[in-house]
């Protein structure tokens, strides 16, 4: 099975790459207590874990029991693909994760294409629109547009990865409640028959509860003695250990969540003009989308210390401790050419602020094709 995953930028792409590829949070609870029963050099422990392989963790949510296979060495040595023990089950231990956007080299992109393409293994693209056209993917069997596409002409190219050369394939596509539901309008357009009979609805709900209630199912399957709980708790302790992995690493994982979170707000505001009201940057409720990208506090707390603080005191008529410094020098006198040269400089960085905020928010712009 290969799906690909489309998401709106690269640092969104990067975000859940490290998010889905990292070790699970309690991987050494097991292995502790098969090292406790007797003392073994590391020769015995790797015979040890091949002859007995149903002593593995199980309380990550997502975590499946492993066989001598999952011992496996990752699948290359490139930095954009990896195994992914956060998303593989007992059928499929090996689940390979990839990623690909615009930023990276051209080589190292060629060569993750070419190793996702020919993985024997069941394998997962994250990627930005720069896979949604001019590339050969054979036997795509599910795209997932995890962010909406920026028009109706890019949903198209996106699905268009699947049933090809006459295969089946499948596309889903998420879509916040509200004014997002529209977007299906847009889609039965696409549609020959105009209508969209191929359109099945499915709540986010039903969606948590098949991924997080099979690894439940697959659980009790096997080791019935293991106290099964709900699908709910599993969604819930999946969130908190990612937020808790953010928390925890605030100087790579932190400072990447931001990025990438700051990145699809961005890439949020490009969405073709008649299709705008439907993706509103404005609607957007930055503390959920917040919770999305892992991030524990909506982004207006973030960095406000001592520069809130310094702002506060500007408004009470608190000057910066430069402005201070040089009145001290003039004698506190202030003479009109430098309140001319300051509403220049102002009106000067105005001007390039407004240009640069129409380059962002250019709908060819990195951020949201590479």
């Amino acid at each position: 099975m290969k799906a690909i995953v489309f998401l709106s930028c690269a640092d969104s792409v990067d975000f859940h790459f490290e998010v889905f590829a990292r070790k699970p949070a309690a991987t050494t609870t097991n292995a502790s207590k098969a090292t406790t029963k007797k003392p073994i050099n590391e020769h015995d422990k790797e015979n040890a874990d091949l002859s007995n392989p149903t002593e593995t963790d199980t309380t990550s949510p997502m975590l499946a029991k492993t066989t001598s296979t999952s011992a496996a060495k990752k699948p290359t040595s490139l930095p954009t693909v990896s195994l992914a023990p956060l998303l593989a089950s007992t059928p499929n231990p090996l689940l390979t994760l990839h990623k690909l956007h615009g930023s990276l080299p051209q080589v190292t992109r060629t060569a993750t294409l070419s190793a996702f393409a020919h993985s024997p293994h069941p394998s997962i693209l994250l990627c930005t629109d720069v896979a949604s056209r001019g590339l050969d993917l054979p036997n795509i069997d599910l795209i997932i547009e995890y962010d909406p596409p920026f028009s109706r002409d890019d949903h198209l190219h996106r699905i268009g990865r699947t049933a090809r050369a006459g295969r089946e394939g499948r596309a889903v596509i998420f879509l916040m409640p509200g004014p997002e539901e529209g977007y299906v309008n847009i889609l039965r357009q696409g549609y020959r028959d105009g209508i969209g009979r191929g359109l099945i609805p499915d709540e986010a709900e039903e969606v948590l509860r098949k991924g997080f209630g099979n690894a439940e199912a697959a659980l009790a399957a096997n080791q019935a003695s293991v106290q099964v709980v709900s699908w709910s708790e599993r969604a819930e302790q999946w969130q908190l250990e990612a937020e808790r992995w953010v928390a925890e690493d605030e100087g790579k994982a932190g400072a990447m969540a931001k990025r990438a979170f700051v990145s699809h707000v961005r890439a949020y505001a490009t969405h073709v003009t008649k299709e705008r009201a439907m993706f509103d940057v404005k609607g957007l409720h930055l503390g959920h989308l917040a919770k999305a990208f892992a991030l524990r506090e909506r982004p207006g707390q973030f960095g406000r210390g001592e520069k809130a603080g310094a702002k506060r005191g500007r408004q009470r008529g608190e000057k910066e401790p430069r402005e201070r410094a040089a009145d001290a020098r003039s004698g506190g006198k202030v003479e009109k050419r430098d309140l001319e040269v300051s509403s220049v400089d102002g009106r000067d960085a105005a001007r390039k602020m407004r240009s640069k905020m129409r380059e962002h928010l250019a709908g060819a712009n990195e951020f949201n094709i590479g």
